[in-house]
């Protein structure tokens, strides 16, 4: 379902990546990132956006014959939307759920915005229906402990180790993304009131608090270990051992690297923010604090914490109640 193509910058360092269609093509996919980018999109968020968009411009000019999306009808979206369900990715799977409702949903903002501009029939996008997803709840967050051990792996003794573990007890304590705790700068941190200044999806902003065991591993980090790796003058908070902002991909690995020693396994860097929600639903925070601590828009994203308490509650049930006892040694299902 995908391929290397030629990449163009649009934007502020925004790349999209395009097949060989004429000019016209190539200046709606652009036009559609500079939109996106108006919208508040994250850069991530509109390269995937702008290459799902991209892809269905490919399938209508090679399995259609349409040269222009202007001559796009509805008919035609079903048949791109049976493609998706029934086709296979390069590496031979076929689209999850979750992937198909994402490539739809991005393929609808393309062309509701394509129809705006007058480049797109309007019943292209009332045509599009994605999947119904079951909100399923966080898998494999590690308990209480096993959050203290990967947390405890990263020893504050090297300029890198002091680093890592600020990065661990700040990620547990606030919940906050990968992408929110990359692009922290230094003027984020209100060191007066403990709390961050966070600029969450869609460039919205929420303040979070920094609980206070936390304080001091910040402090040490700002204070000893960031002045040492820090080559020039450098904006962001966090920065890697050659001084440039952390990197997505070094700060995967380094959450894997502790879960390893810690011999948790299952661990990336959104499982922090599971382990966050989870455990203060799990001692009586109100949801609603969560939802505002996560910076979810709906309510109904956050609800799913209470699924997992439920859970929880269910089991200690089973294994403490005196009449579920009773009933499995009796054989009673």
């Amino acid at each position: 379902m995908g391929w290397m193509q030629p990449r163009h910058l649009v934007g502020s360092g925004i790349y999209i990546t395009t097949r060989f269609f004429d000019n016209m093509e190539t200046i709606l996919l652009h036009r559609f990132a500079e939109k996106l980018e108006l919208h508040g999109f994250a850069k991530r968020t509109i390269e995937g956006y702008c290459g799902f968009a991209r892809m269905f411009l490919a399938w209508l000019s090679e399995n259609e014959h349409i040269s222009g999306l202007g001559d796009c009808r509805a008919e035609h979206i079903t048949a791109y939307q049976t493609y998706l369900q029934f086709g296979r990715a390069e590496s031979g799977a076929p689209l999850s759920r979750g992937g198909l409702a994402n490539h739809l949903y991005a393929l609808k903002v393309f062309l509701r915005i394509m129809a705006d501009e007058g480049k797109a029939a309007g019943e292209c996008a009332a045509r599009i229906v994605a999947p119904k997803l079951r909100k399923g709840v966080p898998r494999n967050v590690p308990d209480k402990e096993k959050m203290k051990q990967i947390i405890e792996a990263a020893i504050p003794k090297t300029k890198l180790g002091i680093r890592d573990r600020a990065i661990l007890e700040l990620l547990y304590a606030t919940g906050i993304r990968s992408e929110e705790l990359r692009t922290l700068c230094l003027d984020d941190w209100d060191g007066s009131a403990n709390t961050l200044f966070v600029t969450g999806k869609g460039s919205k902003h929420r303040v979070v608090p920094v609980g206070a065991w936390v304080v001091p591993y910040l402090h040490e980090y700002l204070i000893k270990s960031r002045p040492n790796l820090v080559r020039t003058s450098s904006r962001f908070m966090f920065v890697s051992k050659t001084g440039a902002q952390i990197a997505r991909a070094n700060l995967a690995w380094l959450i894997r690297k502790y879960a390893a020693k810690a011999g948790v396994e299952h661990v990336c860097v959104h499982t922090f923010r599971h382990a966050c929600a989870t455990h203060l639903v799990e001692n009586g925070a109100d949801i609603r604090y969560v939802q505002e601590l996560l910076g979810h828009a709906s309510l109904n994203t956050t609800q799913v914490y209470t699924r997992v308490t439920i859970d929880s509650l269910k089991q200690a049930h089973r294994q403490f109640h005196p009449r579920e006892r009773e009933s499995h040694e009796h054989g009673i299902m």
